[in-house]
């Protein structure tokens, strides 16, 4: 079964949106050829922009803008909420490219997108109701969620998609992913991460959370960034990782957290609102407790 067709009973301005960002999967794919060098500029959190970051950045705001069912816009790399001129349709939340620095060590990376109701990104309103990434590894994966499970695709010579996999369901695995400096840990994590050692999980890390979220949807277990002693929020991005990810992952039967509350129950204050968060198998993480 082809993408277009396995859309074809969700909401039609979800299902356009969807299609628009896939259709434009090759032509980003296409700029990893060519803007391989930093630029020289940072984004909002002071971080070093790579060329690729900015490009797809702009070829998806683009893209967006042109899309009538597009009423809001939000990206990573750019601070506050774009708006298209639209009175009505849906918040498109962004991460242009997660995972850019991988691209040196010619490992997976990919765009995230959350797509979210009314176009309110921010306050008690927000509700995200469908998501979605692409990967760029060995084969180019585009894994969706419009609330009726998750489904994976493969883009074909063509530049169809084709169906993988079909309501994919979380194992309870035993791999983790563990980030941030481990002499920074509070002690709720410190304890939880001698635990799992002790209990035999496995680190597979592969250092861009896309793709290591993507493995936890194969292999179970769960990856984490968690609050730090010198940085108690975070790392991850509330609205361009946190949701996104969490919605597809709880639409494959896991659970995400920020080690306290369900992340898909925390309203994003600001566009740029960190949390620590917890994600994959659905028992292992619902009992994860940090204060």
């Amino acid at each position: 079964m082809m993408l277009k067709e396995h859309l074809q009973n969700a909401d039609p301005a979800i299902a356009r949106v969807i299609l628009s960002l896939a259709k434009g999967a090759l032509q980003v794919k296409r700029f990893f050829y060519t803007t391989i060098h930093q630029t020289g500029t940072k984004n909002q959190y002071g971080e070093e922009q790579l060329e690729l970051d900015t490009a797809a950045d702009r070829y998806w705001v683009e893209l967006l803008e042109k899309v009538d069912d597009v009423k809001t816009i939000v990206t990573e790399e750019r601070e506050g909420i774009l708006e298209t001129g639209r009175t009505r349709g849906l918040g498109i939340a962004l991460d242009p490219m997660d995972g850019v620095s991988s691209m040196e060590t010619n490992l997976s990376l990919g765009p995230i997108f959350g797509i979210f109701k009314n176009g309110i990104m921010t306050g008690p309103e927000t509700k995200i109701i469908a998501a979605m990434y692409i990967l760029y590894g060995p084969l180019t994966t585009l894994v969706y969620s419009v609330g009726k499970g998750t489904h994976e695709f493969v883009l074909q010579e063509d530049g169809s998609w084709k169906l993988r996999r079909e309501n994919i369901k979380i194992p309870e695995g035993k791999i983790y992913v563990p980030s941030g400096t481990r002499d920074k840990y509070v002690p709720d994590h410190e304890t939880l991460m001698q635990r799992l050692e002790k209990e035999g999980y496995k680190i597979r890390c592969v250092g861009a959370m896309i793709a290591d979220v993507n493995n936890i949807l194969v292999h179970g277990g769960f990856y984490c960034y968690p609050k730090l002693k010198d940085n108690p929020e975070g790392k991850i991005r509330l609205l361009f990782e946190c949701l996104p990810m969490a919605f597809l992952v709880e639409q494959a039967g896991g659970y995400a957290s920020d080690g306290q509350q369900r992340m898909l129950d925390i309203k994003p204050v600001k566009p740029n609102q960190k949390s620590p968060i917890y994600i994959g198998s659905h028992d292992l993480v619902k009992a994860i407790q940090v204060r």
